[in-house]
């Protein structure tokens, strides 16, 4: 089955249309992949959005509800004039009100950060704060409103420290600061999904509890399942935007969103885990399907190219059958291909030398039926001679009265010999017509052996087409290193298209080996044109022999008409020795003796011919042609 031009055909060019649908599977499933992790990524990216929105929206409502209690006249004159309990009387209200808004200190400070008022410690004040509140120490001097996540004795808050004016004079600050609770995590986790924790990053150590920083400071559950490296933690904050850490298989997502101070160092970060199933989900639909057109599209193309080549390579079956009877020695089939490509003209050179192989069979049979007759009425006519020969021995007293009728069946005897030397003759020519016949199929042979190797250029097409094949396999495997190289520069973006890249690169390298798989088969296949014209060259040796063959029958030929000669030589000498009779009866006796050693000898011719002839019609049988039956001898 494998040894099969078929075959041999079928098979790379299913493996080239396989490894092209699978390069094209690959690039397909890679954009689609790339397109849905694009779209988690930009679900992470509006979830940081999300974040520091609501983050800067903390800050924003904190200093709107802080400007409204420092623009206050009475506020600023109680604090301009230092008076402590005014100041509390006036601004323990608005703390009241405040604490449901989530604000947890509320403190005036005298620059550069001496604590005057802490609504949340009346009795505590009069301490300087600028050794670890940076805030109000650059709100005090750039007169400026500061607000940012800060550490401070309590841990970490966000802060919001304003300036405070009576009449145009700076006379302080006030600050409101808020600790950490779930209450953003929840409304993040109710808008997104998933769990969300807020941990400390950078401590600074003046807090009274020492900060942890594998502890949450909020979180929307009670532990944190999900540990993500520390190295991926350095990563993230070191970077302005989130990073994301795929763990548990890439099942879940760990997303960090670094949280910045009033100066802009990160200070603190959050985590969101969140559930991938829907889009692993995506990407396993994704695959299952390009697996399946991939599949369905090379059953398609497999049987595309095996009925193509199937009806192709059709009329070549048919004409290998065709040889096949004809070795056999059947003269009477006829080969029928419609077109104008090399099989057909190979089918009508076959059809051209049966024909021709048909006529010279049926000349010669003719020839040799002819030959045959003549011999045998040569025969009959030595049979007569002899007997009368025998008949004249024994009744020798009745030569002379028998003399003529010697005479006349010897004058029979040499026209029947002229017959036979002109029928010699003819077979003569016949041989002659043949050996022309056999040097026409001699040169058609050479042409059909020209015709055959005609294919070998078609071949050499062939193998130009693969060695293009494998030139865009080279070519792809450069693409495919290129595209490595660029994958690798994305970094961990990069990392799906690296791998894809890589089994790109596999797949060209597979396709380069089969395309030189092609090309060694396209040398098999130049091999067996080659056999097949050294076959033709042996066919053609064949007709040489052939032909020499037919000229030894010529010469045969020759030979018989040479006997033919001698025996009309003999007949006249028989008339002669009869009319001699005539004159010389003592010669009779030996006269008698001689025509009947000249009678058996031409009897001996004469079965030779005939044998000759014999073996010709038998060597001629031996092919089944139209004009060898119709010449056969009744």
């Amino acid at each position: 089955m494998f040894h099969s031009v078929k075959t041999k055909l079928l098979i790379p060019l299913v493996v080239l249309i396989f490894i092209s649908l699978v390069l094209s599977f690959m690039l397909s499933y890679s954009r689609m992949r790339s397109a849905i992790l694009d779209q988690e990524q930009v679900t992470y990216r509006n979830m940081e959005s999300i974040v520091r929105n609501d983050l800067e929206a903390v800050f924003t409502s904190t200093r709107m509800g802080l400007a409204s209690v420092v623009n206050m006249p009475e506020v600023q004159q109680a604090f301009a004039q230092r008076d402590r309990e005014k100041l509390l009387q006036l601004t323990m209200p608005i703390f009241a009100e405040a604490k449901k808004e989530g604000i947890e200190q509320f403190q005036f400070h005298l620059a550069p950060a001496i604590s005057f008022l802490r609504l949340h410690q009346p009795a505590k004040y009069g301490d300087d704060l600028s050794s670890f509140r940076a805030t109000v120490v650059q709100c005090n001097n750039t007169k400026q409103t500061v607000a940012g996540l800060e550490e401070g004795k309590g841990g970490f808050g966000f802060r919001v420290v304003t300036p405070v004016f009576y009449q145009g004079r700076h006379v302080g600050s006030a600050e409101y600061g808020m600790g950490f609770n779930n209450r953003l995590l929840l409304k993040w986790q109710k808008q997104i999904g998933g769990d969300f924790f807020m941990y400390p990053y950078a401590s600074s150590g003046v807090a009274w509890a020492k900060i942890d920083k594998d502890k949450p400071l909020a979180g929307t559950a009670e532990k944190d399942e999900l540990k993500v490296p520390v190295e991926e933690i350095k990563a993230a904050m070191s970077g302005k935007g989130f990073r994301t850490v795929y763990l548990q298989n890439g099942a879940v997502a760990a997303v960090i969103i670094p949280v910045f101070d009033y100066s802009g160092k990160p200070i603190s970060y959050v985590k969101a885990n969140l559930d991938r199933t829907k889009v692993l989900n995506e990407l396993t639909k994704v695959l299952r399907d390009s697996i399946i057109h991939l599949v369905l599209s090379v059953l398609v193309m497999g049987l595309i190219m095996y009925l193509l080549i199937g009806k192709i390579l059709k009329p070549l079956d048919k004409l290998t059958g065709e040889i096949a009877v004809v070795a056999q020695g059947d003269l009477t089939r006829d080969f029928h291909i419609q077109g104008h490509d090399e099989i057909a003209r190979l089918g009508q050179k076959f059809n051209t030398m049966l024909l021709n192989f048909r006529q010279l069979i049926g000349e010669t049979v003719t020839v040799a039926n002819k030959l045959k007759g003549s011999s045998e009425s040569l025969s009959r006519s030595s049979e007569e001679t002899s007997a009368s020969v025998q008949e004249a021995t024994e009744q020798i007293d009745k030569l002379a009265y028998s003399l003529n009728d010697l005479g006349n069946i010897a004058q029979d005897t040499a026209q029947y010999s002229q017959r036979v030397a002109q029928a010699a003759e003819e077979g003569q020519q016949a041989v002659q017509q043949a050996i022309n016949q056999m040097t026409v199929l001699h040169h058609m042979v050479e042409g059909l052996a020209a015709d055959t190797g005609g294919l070998g250029y078609k071949i050499e097409d062939i193998n130009k087409f693969v060695q293009l094949i494998g030139d865009i396999a080279d070519q792809t495997n450069l693409l495919a290193l290129n595209a490595a190289i660029e994958a690798a520069r994305a970094g961990e973006h990069g990392q799906g298209f690296s791998v894809v890249a890589q089994e790109v690169r596999k797949l060209a390298d597979r396709s380069n080996q089969a395309a030189r798989d092609v090309k060694q088969i396209i040398k098999e296949i130049s091999e067996q044109s080659e056999n097949v014209i050294c076959s033709m060259d042996a066919g053609l040796n064949e007709v040489k022999t052939g032909r020499a063959l037919i000229e030894r029958t010529g010469e045969k030929f020759n030979h018989i008409r040479d006997l033919v000669d001698s025996l009309v030589q003999q007949s006249q000498a028989v008339a002669a020795a009869s009319a001699q009779a005539n004159l010389s009866g003592s010669e009779i006796a030996a006269a008698t003796q001689q025509q009947s050693a000249a009678v058996q000898q031409v009897a001996g011719e004469a079965h030779l011919l005939n044998q000759l002839s014999q073996d010709l019609l038998d060597q001629i049988g031996k092919f089944k042609s139209n004009a060898s039956a119709d010449n056969q001898p009744a």
